[in-house]
């Protein structure tokens, strides 16, 4: 945040000052504000108050009016909250940008009061209102926006963080089959995994056959692994589809991904395919000395791996479970 606040140059310039005038010496927070004001002449003592010394951050009430005779457009900005202690209200620069028939327009913002109303230009009724584009203040914001406001955001907004908002935010709308075909789309072609890890999330709480059915054709086709774990995790809320059901486990068993196998929580248990072998004769005779053993550490340790190859539900998991030491001490 204080980076995008001051900039790249100023802050990259503050921190090279800090570290120089600084080096081999004991430092407090003071010292980091004291330099960068002197390398960039911008007090930041403001900023440090709230997010240093302060606590909890801003959650915004968002919404908007377009004026047509006026030709504006007035959002309706709101702190909900609550105000105790060290948590206050919040004064952020964010960056408000609007976009209508005539193209794209950004325009800086300061909020700092529990509720006002920011008024911007606009040659028509606009088709996304983005507030604080990019996602660069720590916060959770509410925008209360139609559903085809969203669908075009999620399309059309020019930072991941913004089309990861909308495709959070369509899965409290009521499924429908222009939704999910918008979710599909962002999972099959998004530039970035991040949007199309959250539109798997989104389809599988949103749930029905067509969500299934495109994170079922998308488990196919996704090979990046942060994304294939979060669409077989969205897999999950559809165990009752015995089609589904039986892929999950053919993943759990040979998926390349083991991010992707481990979101499948693994084949059953009592498949005997997945049954480890019974433990050795020589294995259990090391076991029998070892349970004997005055070092509790390497008992301990011993029983974790038999336990780990042969859990207490399998026919030998008995053996695993530890006798009470006679020792009155650890070691």
């Amino acid at each position: 945040m204080l980076r995008h606040q001051l900039g790249e140059d100023a802050f990259y310039r503050g921190l090279k000052h800090y570290l120089e005038v600084n080096r081999g010496k004991n430092v407090v927070t003071a010292d980091l504000a004291r330099a960068i004001e002197e390398a960039t002449h911008v007090n930041i003592d403001q900023f440090l108050g709230q997010w240093v010394y302060g606590a909890g951050a801003p959650k915004f009430d968002l919404s908007y009016a377009y004026d047509n005779e006026k030709h504006q457009v007035a959002l309706t900005v709101k702190q909900t909250q609550k105000v105790e202690g060290r948590v206050g209200i919040f004064r952020v620069p964010v960056e408000v940008e609007i976009t209508a028939a005539g193209g794209s327009k950004l325009h800086p913002i300061t909020v700092s009061k529990a509720q006002e109303i920011f008024t911007f230009p606009a040659d028509s009724a606009p088709v996304m209102v983005l507030f604080d584009k990019g996602g660069q203040v720590l916060k959770t914001a509410e925008f209360h926006k139609e559903k085809k406001e969203w669908l075009h955001q999620l399309k059309n907004a020019g930072e991941l963080a913004d089309r990861a908002d909308a495709a959070a935010a369509l899965g409290k709308a009521k499924a429908d089959d222009e939704i999910i075909a918008a979710l599909g789309d962002a999972l099959r072609h998004d530039k970035s995994w991040g949007v199309r890890a959250t539109a798997a999330d989104t389809l599988g709480k949103l749930g029905g056959a067509s969500a299934s059915k495109t994170l079922l054709d998308a488990v196919n086709s996704s090979d990046t692994p942060g994304v294939r774990n979060r669409v077989v995790t969205a897999l999950g809320n559809f165990k009752d589809d015995p089609v589904i059901a039986a892929k999950l486990e053919s993943l759990a068993r040979q998926d390349n991904s083991y991010r992707a196998r481990a979101s499948c929580n693994g084949p059953p248990r009592e498949s005997p395919s997945n049954r480890a072998p019974p433990p050795s004769g020589a294995w259990r005779a090391f076991r029998r000395t070892i349970r004997t053993s005055p070092n509790r550490l390497l008992r301990i340790s011993t029983n974790s791996i038999f336990r780990s190859a042969w859990p207490p539900s399998s026919p030998w998991g008995a053996e695993a479970t530890p006798r009470p030491s006679r020792r009155s001490k650890p070691f």
